[in-house]
């Protein structure tokens, strides 16, 4: 579960341009939970992995519309 996160995360911002605040924002936390997520020193809940899956689906989706 911790590695999916991490791969979700990273992929979030290094291809469709999230950032550690908008992720922070749209999850309620702040930036340096965030940063955790992505070194893998902490995991997000199972309702905040589900909500990052869904988030990350999206952006998929929308990219191979376009």
């Amino acid at each position: 579960m911790e590695k999916e996160a991490q791969k979700i995360l990273k992929q979030l911002i290094s291809k469709f341009d999230f950032n550690e605040e908008l992720l922070a924002y749209k999850f309620q936390v702040t930036t340096r939970t965030i940063q955790r997520w992505i070194q893998g020193n902490n995991n997000p809940s199972y309702a905040e992995l589900k909500y990052l899956r869904q988030i990350y689906n999206g952006c998929k989706s929308r990219k191979i519309k376009q």
